[in-house]
């Protein structure tokens, strides 16, 4: 069984993702809901934008952008994308 570290995170196709003074936001065009992001979840957004990405990939790139340890960098960024799955932003998968 693989680690939730080896999940690839895919951005869905409804979601627009917009700097708004100085925060961010996604709104899911699909629901119509919107979600304010702070720093974390906008890198890491960003991060997506640019290809799917491992968990564990995004967690290292969370390393070199914040002052947190990898241990801590990976929990949050698992925390944060099953929480965008919930919501319907993004696809998780082997």
């Amino acid at each position: 069984m693989e680690s939730s570290s080896d999940l690839v995170a895919t951005r869905t196709p409804d979601v627009v993702f917009r700097n708004i003074g100085s925060g961010s936001i996604l709104v899911n065009l699909k629901t119509n809901e919107i979600f304010e992001l702070n720093d974390t979840g906008a890198h890491v957004w960003t991060l997506l934008s640019e290809s799917a990405s491992t968990i564990a990939s995004l967690s290292a790139r969370v390393c070199e952008a914040f002052d947190v340890s990898r241990i801590d960098a990976e929990t949050h960024v698992t925390r944060l994308l099953h929480t965008f799955e919930a919501q319907g932003l993004v696809r998780l998968h082997q």
